[in-house]
């Protein structure tokens, strides 16, 4: 594992520190899964693409 000291925006920063607060977990580690996530394509915004589109989708199915 290497170090990679990295600047912020405010913003960012206040995010990813909100992020690990309601997840309990260092914003290290926080940052880590997400940048993960992204290099492997699973970024979370896709995730929650995807899961509003099943959700769309299930209701449609219970409309019917």
């Amino acid at each position: 594992m290497r170090a990679f000291p990295a600047r912020l925006d405010d913003g960012v920063y206040d995010e990813l520190k909100r992020r690990a607060e309601n997840e309990r977990k260092s914003m290290n580690a926080v940052l880590n899964e997400s940048l993960e996530r992204h290099f492997r394509g699973h970024s979370d915004a896709k995730a929650a693409l995807l899961r509003a589109l099943a959700a769309l989708d299930e209701d449609e199915r219970s409309e019917a």
